[in-house]
């Protein structure tokens, strides 16, 4: 070969490989496309999201950072920019070993399939270099793929063996706030991860989350931890930068009726538009905001949904989220965690039962008031003992104390004729007057089943399983009921018309329900505040003080390795129509309540 082909053929060879110093959102502009079926598919383009580009680049081959954390909104492009970019990098340009871990087996499955196989696909210079499947190297799983100089492993948070054995130099972890807070007595599954990468000194992590409960949330004990950057834009009117905060988003009605929305700048007060934020993204900087912080080794970012490019989430929407959220305590931590990127603070939850009491109104049990739509009920099973509150449901979660029933009886039998469940039977089917003229029967009721399991199981199988829930309380359920799991086996397959049993949420309802019950009452023609709890007037004092029997409250746990946490601590003795109260609500979820009233 002459010296002038030799020289060309070098050139050529220079020409297929990535240029020095490659940062991963140049790489992403240059070899990334969209899969279709994003929203936006395609080329990947840096610039319609640019508050990402600084947080991709610091993950680089040649940058000195070690961990990244984001703290972000939902839908903000973050999992595009902090996962599936570096790992596309660290796939081609830099071939190592990488390990990207989600929260359960279920996530595992589910993204290794709608995210990190179609970016694969749709990306030639990826899809080249994976190892095909059904080869004899069997390299690409949806739990290992393999490429020449590295490998991709994804992982379950939950489980030890993903996080403590071989070493990694890449290491991501996507929605860490979802994961578990220990794993299996060894501690937070995010500092196990870390500790993968000590054999690597150019090693990078990345954690990127919505966040959660304050003290609680692991995304900001990271940004925390880091130099708690945040994207300062300049105003379009006086170019003073600023960071965006929802305190300056103002609306009114016009005459015509329409919400007028906009943003004031708190330097010139002049009124900013969605539209504006096109050129004011493109001018944004990254600022760190934690001076003492400032570190070589950790960088850390927030970004809220009032960044959202022009064309996604727009500042119109945000406001018709935040009044939908008003009195809807579920709603409101949905929007602070997910919409403002910021972490829900817990307040000590501690009411007076009096001041419930002194809420009682002219109507007495049995009642049913004009605007309930349907009935619900929740049972506590005690030992000499079956306590039951049916609660009726109108709009907006306003809800009746219906009546309260103490049965008094021997529970501990399995004999379903006995009186304290001949009585929970005929209370399944009473009926009710409305004023209307019909009649009102339980939609549904959940039966604790803590106690004597399977008694309360006998009895539940002798109705409809979408009326009557055998139940349990846990305390880790963000969700007012759990989906059904079946109790009737046989190999490990549940049996043909088996008996299901559901969760509920006990912390989740609790917090939901001191809500409600720490507003104030409306004055004159106001109506009632969403959520409004009413009592008969006949109600005792006991009923009251059972239902704020507990307070919520910062605990020290007994292993030092564990943070502190808020829990739910019982102040009485009794709290059976705490209990009842909770499960009604949960009965009411379970038969669709919360989606007819939404």
């Amino acid at each position: 070969m002459s010296s002038d082909a030799a020289s060309l053929t070098k050139a050529w060879a220079r020409g297929l490989k990535p240029p020095a110093d490659l940062t991963i959102s140049q790489w992403a502009d240059h070899y990334r496309l969209l899969p279709k079926g994003s929203a936006e598919p395609g080329p990947y383009r840096t610039d319609r999201t640019p508050f990402w580009r600084e947080p991709m680049d610091v993950l680089s081959s040649h940058s000195r950072v070690k961990e990244v954390y984001i703290m972000k909104a939902s839908q903000m492009g973050a999992t595009e920019a902090g996962v599936l970019n570096p790992i596309g990098y660290y796939v081609h340009y830099d071939p190592s070993e990488i390990l990207v871990v989600w929260a359960g087996e279920k996530m595992v499955d589910k993204n290794s399939k709608t995210r990190i196989d179609p970016m694969i696909e749709s990306t030639p210079v990826i899809r080249d270099t994976i190892v095909k499947k059904r080869t004899l190297e069997g390299g690409n799983t949806t739990r290992l793929k393999l490429f020449p100089g590295g490998s991709l492993n994804v992982g379950n948070a939950g489980s030890i063996t993903d996080l403590i054995s071989s070493p990694k130099r890449i290491a991501i972890g996507d929605e860490i706030d979802e994961w578990p807070d220990d794993l299996n007595g060894r501690g937070d599954p995010w500092t196990l991860l870390l500790k993968r990468l000590r054999t690597y000194p150019n090693a990078k992590a990345v954690a990127v989350s919505k966040p959660s409960v304050k003290g609680r949330s692991k995304i900001e004990a990271g940004y925390l931890s880091g130099d708690m950057r945040k994207f300062f834009v300049p105003c379009p009117h006086c170019g003073e930068y600023q960071v965006l905060l929802w305190s300056q988003m103002k609306w009114e009605k016009s005459p015509s009726g329409d919400r007028q929305v906009w943003y004031e700048c708190p330097y010139c007060k002049g009124k900013l538009k969605n539209y504006h934020k096109e050129l004011m993204l493109k001018r944004g900087q990254w600022r760190p905001t934690n001076p003492n912080r400032v570190s070589k080794r950790v960088r850390s970012y927030q970004i809220s949904s009032l960044y959202a490019p022009v064309g996604w989430t727009t500042w119109e929407s945000l406001v018709e989220q935040w009044l939908d959220s008003q009195g809807n305590v579920n709603k409101l931590i949905s929007f602070i965690n997910d919409e403002l990127a910021e972490t829900w603070e817990e307040k000590s939850q501690q009411q007076d039962w009096e001041v419930l009491r002194g809420r009682k109104e002219s109507w007495r049990s049995g009642e049913i008031h004009e605007d309930i739509l349907m009935l619900t009920a929740g049972a506590d099973v005690q030992e000499n003992r079956i306590e039951v509150e049916v609660i009726g449901w109108g709009k907006r979660f306003e809800h009746w104390s219906v009546e309260y029933h103490v049965i008094t009886a021997d529970t501990s039998t399995n004999n379903l004729s006995d009186r304290c469940w001949t009585e929970l039977a005929a209370l399944m089917t009473k009926q009710w007057s409305h004023p209307t003229g019909d009649n009102l029967y339980l939609s549904g009721i959940c039966i604790d089943a803590g106690y004597n399991t399977e008694t309360v199981y006998h009895f539940c199988r002798g109705y409809p399983q979408d009326r009557v829930l055998a139940i349990q309380g846990s305390d880790r359920l963000k969700a007012p009921i759990s989906r059904a799991k079946a109790v009737d086996h046989i190999g490990g397959k549940h049996m043909r018309n088996a008996l299901f049993h559901y969760e509920v949420g006990s912390s989740f309802l609790k917090s939901e329900l001191f809500h409600w019950l720490k507003q104030k009452p409306p004055e004159g023609d106001d109506s009632f505040p969403f959520g409004w709890c009413h009592f008969p007037q006949d109600r005792d004092d006991e009923y009251f003080k059972q239902l704020c029997a507990e307070v919520l409250q910062k605990t020290t746990p007994k292993d030092k390795r564990s943070k502190m946490k808020w829990e739910w601590v019982k102040i009485r003795e009794r709290n059976e129509a705490l209990d009842t109260h909770i499960y009604a609500r949960a009965a009411a979820s379970a038969v669709g309540y919360d989606i007819i009233t939404n």
